[in-house]
């Protein structure tokens, strides 16, 4: 048989086609299947990365209640210090510890020692949704040294006998499901703030918050941080006011039970405001009295909350909504509030908080339409992205306001779950300065963009958001080598587990569940003289304090020695230029390894000489 050279055309170009579709990131239905092709890449950020701790192991301490990590030594959520300088880091299994100056841990308390016995805080708290139950987060209240007062999160399971939930979601695709999961906010206020353990007999307690959510087959995405405003003062309009940072309490996500409509998951439950799923919260912790305008639980609602319309239906303690999973808050030090929010089958995003936004979800992800907007070309299943063409005009949510896209986003060739982080604020890594560190929760690579440009975003238009490019970590040994790494070599697993913490002094933590460590960045620090800039001022500095006190200690370990000298001696010549960013100076000549060595054996000696000091301890100490 013959074919018409017409048709013969037609199957070619069919096949053409289809081929060129297969290799590109938009199939033929306008599914991005690859959202972001560029891929972050590093250029040139390298921070040292030094190990500080090793967790309490939790594993296996949940008895008959079970546990779906179980192979994980601990849940380690966050490191955040108190303000008195201690610092705290809590497991997602119920333990809350202080560590000392040596990162030696003490239990402050453990919200179920007894497994659901007669004895523990919380009897119902519940961790074997393996995500995000369990001990989830903690803050400090500003003035924790005098009012000893507290604040955490932490899931339940209900049963017969624990308390009604003051807020409950209704199911959508069946309005008759009961409540099958509590999150929970509690104050606590210790009798003795310096303590190092709390007194359950002589503390308060007081539940601020119980929310009860419907959905089955665990329990996603509930309550994800809570903090104060780092950057108010007393007499500030924001200061003492309570931010809470939510997701969607697991309603939407792919392949889920449609509520009516032809999409997957319950969209209905995020389009409203007289419900709490997938909103930011901002309430004054403080119980309602008086002219006080109360909450759906015991705090009180601030003045100026954009949804407040006092006797209507708003909930008035929302803040800003459409977040899937507001994971981590972090503000610059201008007062800006980010969110980093966890996206779904394609996008991370770190979003920028303007008062009354909406971030879009479940009908944006990042800055592309989500399948769940049918009406823009969504397909109906929340786990595909479509390019947004959406018309200025149609770009509204359900009350007629702009969406608001993130400030900077990576997809899933990139990681699969952003770890939010900081504005880097510290003196030590000055190629940090002016800096968002965060990364990924799985694969543990760390990520910076620049906060001005992250500012500087247009949150109405989704073709404008940051660049983000990843920090190269490497180690160093006793000898002064240094290793690249990636977090997984260190953890020795697949998966990190990676979050961030930061120390007052503006520096970062990084810890990881799957080995149960504290770690800390470090760079820098042998500015000894604090004048930014690693120069012979600070060799001299270093000369003068060897062996007597710990000013010119680089390396955190209580004296000044020789290694101190070699990391003064890997940082030469680097200081801050006018703009804060880091920069090699050129106006310093870096000395040649024999140079070094003369320097050194010639401080040595004159140390020596003038003070005594044996010279086989500063052998061994250059030496280790």
């Amino acid at each position: 048989m013959i074919c018409r050279s017409t048709n013969v055309h037609k199957v070619v170009a069919t096949i053409v086609v289809c081929l060129l579709f297969l290799n590109s990131s938009v199939n033929l239905f306008g599914q991005l299947s690859n959202p972001i092709p560029g891929a972050i890449t590093k250029q040139g950020l390298r921070v040292e990365i030094a190990e500080l701790a090793t967790l309490p192991n939790t594993e296996n301490t949940w008895g008959p209640k079970g546990d779906s990590r179980s192979g994980d030594p601990t849940r380690i959520n966050l490191a955040r210090h108190s303000p008195d300088g201690r610092l705290f880091v809590n497991d997602l299994r119920g333990q809350l510890y202080v560590l000392d100056d040596n990162y030696q841990a003490t239990t402050y308390f453990d919200i179920d020692t007894t497994n659901g016995g007669s004895r523990s805080i919380f009897p119902d708290s519940m961790f074997d949704t393996g995500l995000s139950g369990g001990f989830i987060s903690y803050t400090f209240h500003p003035e924790f040294e005098s009012n000893g007062k507290l604040y955490t999160i932490h899931s339940e399971e209900p049963d017969g006998s624990t308390p009604a939930p003051h807020f409950q979601a209704t199911d959508l695709a069946d309005p008759a499901s009961p409540v099958t999961w509590h999150t929970v906010v509690t104050e606590w206020t210790a009798s003795d703030p310096a303590a190092n353990t709390w007194n359950e007999a002589t503390g308060v307690r007081r539940e601020l918050l119980r929310l009860g959510s419907t959905t089955t087959g665990g329990y996603i995405h509930p309550l994800g941080d809570l903090q104060f405003n780092p950057t108010v003062v007393p007499g500030d309009a924001d200061y003492g006011n309570l931010y809470i940072s939510g997701g969607d309490w697991g309603y939407i996500a792919r392949g889920t039970t449609p509520d009516g409509s032809p999409t997957n998951g319950q969209p209905g439950q995020l389009k409203r405001l007289d419900n709490l799923p997938g909103v930011l919260y901002r309430i004054d912790p403080e119980s309602p009295g008086g002219s006080d305008q109360a909450g759906v639980g015991d705090y009180t609602i601030p003045e100026g909350n954009p949804f407040d319309d006092e006797s209507g239906s708003n909930l008035d303690e929302i803040y800003a909504i459409g977040f899937r999973n507001g994971h981590r808050m972090a503000w610059d030090s201008d007062g800006t509030l980010f969110v980093s929010n966890i996206g779904e089958s394609n996008i991370e995003e770190v979003e920028r908080v303007v008062a009354g936004g909406n971030y879009g979800w479940s009908l944006r992800e990042g800055t592309f339409v989500n399948g769940h907007d049918i009406n823009s070309g969504g397909s109906g299943d929340a786990g595909d992205v479509f390019a947004n063409n959406v018309s200025d005009a149609q770009d509204v949510d359900f009350r007629g306001e702009e969406y608001l896209y993130p400030v900077a986003q990576y997809d899933h060739d990139e990681g699969n779950a952003i770890a939010g982080g900081f504005f880097y604020q510290g003196d030590d890594i000055p190629q940090l300065v002016g800096k968002f560190v965060f990364g990924d929760i799985a694969n543990g690579r760390v990520f910076a963009a620049d906060a001005a440009a992250m500012k500087n975003v247009d949150l109405t238009d989704p073709n404008t958001t940051a660049s983000i490019e990843e920090v190269q970590l490497f180690t160093v040994n006793g000898s002064g080598v240094e290793t690249n790494v990636d977090l997984t070599d260190l953890v020795g697993s697949s998966r990190a587990d990676l979050r961030f913490g930061q120390t007052p002094d503006g520096e970062l933590y990084l810890t990881t569940k799957k080995d149960g460590k504290l770690r800390k960045l470090v760079g820098l620090s042998a500015d000894f003289n604090a004048d930014r800039t690693i120069d012979n001022t600070d060799l001299l500095q270093w000369q003068t304090s060897y062996s007597l006190d710990a000013s010119a200690d680089a390396d955190e370990d209580g004296e000044s020695d020789g290694n101190d000298f070699l990391i003064w001696q890997r940082n030469f010549g680097t200081h801050l230029t006018g703009n804060n960013t880091a920069t090699a100076a050129t106006s310093l000549l870096v000395p040649e390894a024999s140079t070094f060595s003369l320097l050194l054996v010639l401080s040595a000696l004159n140390i020596l000489f003038l003070r005594g000091v044996p010279f086989k301890k500063f052998c061994l100490a250059r030496s280790s």
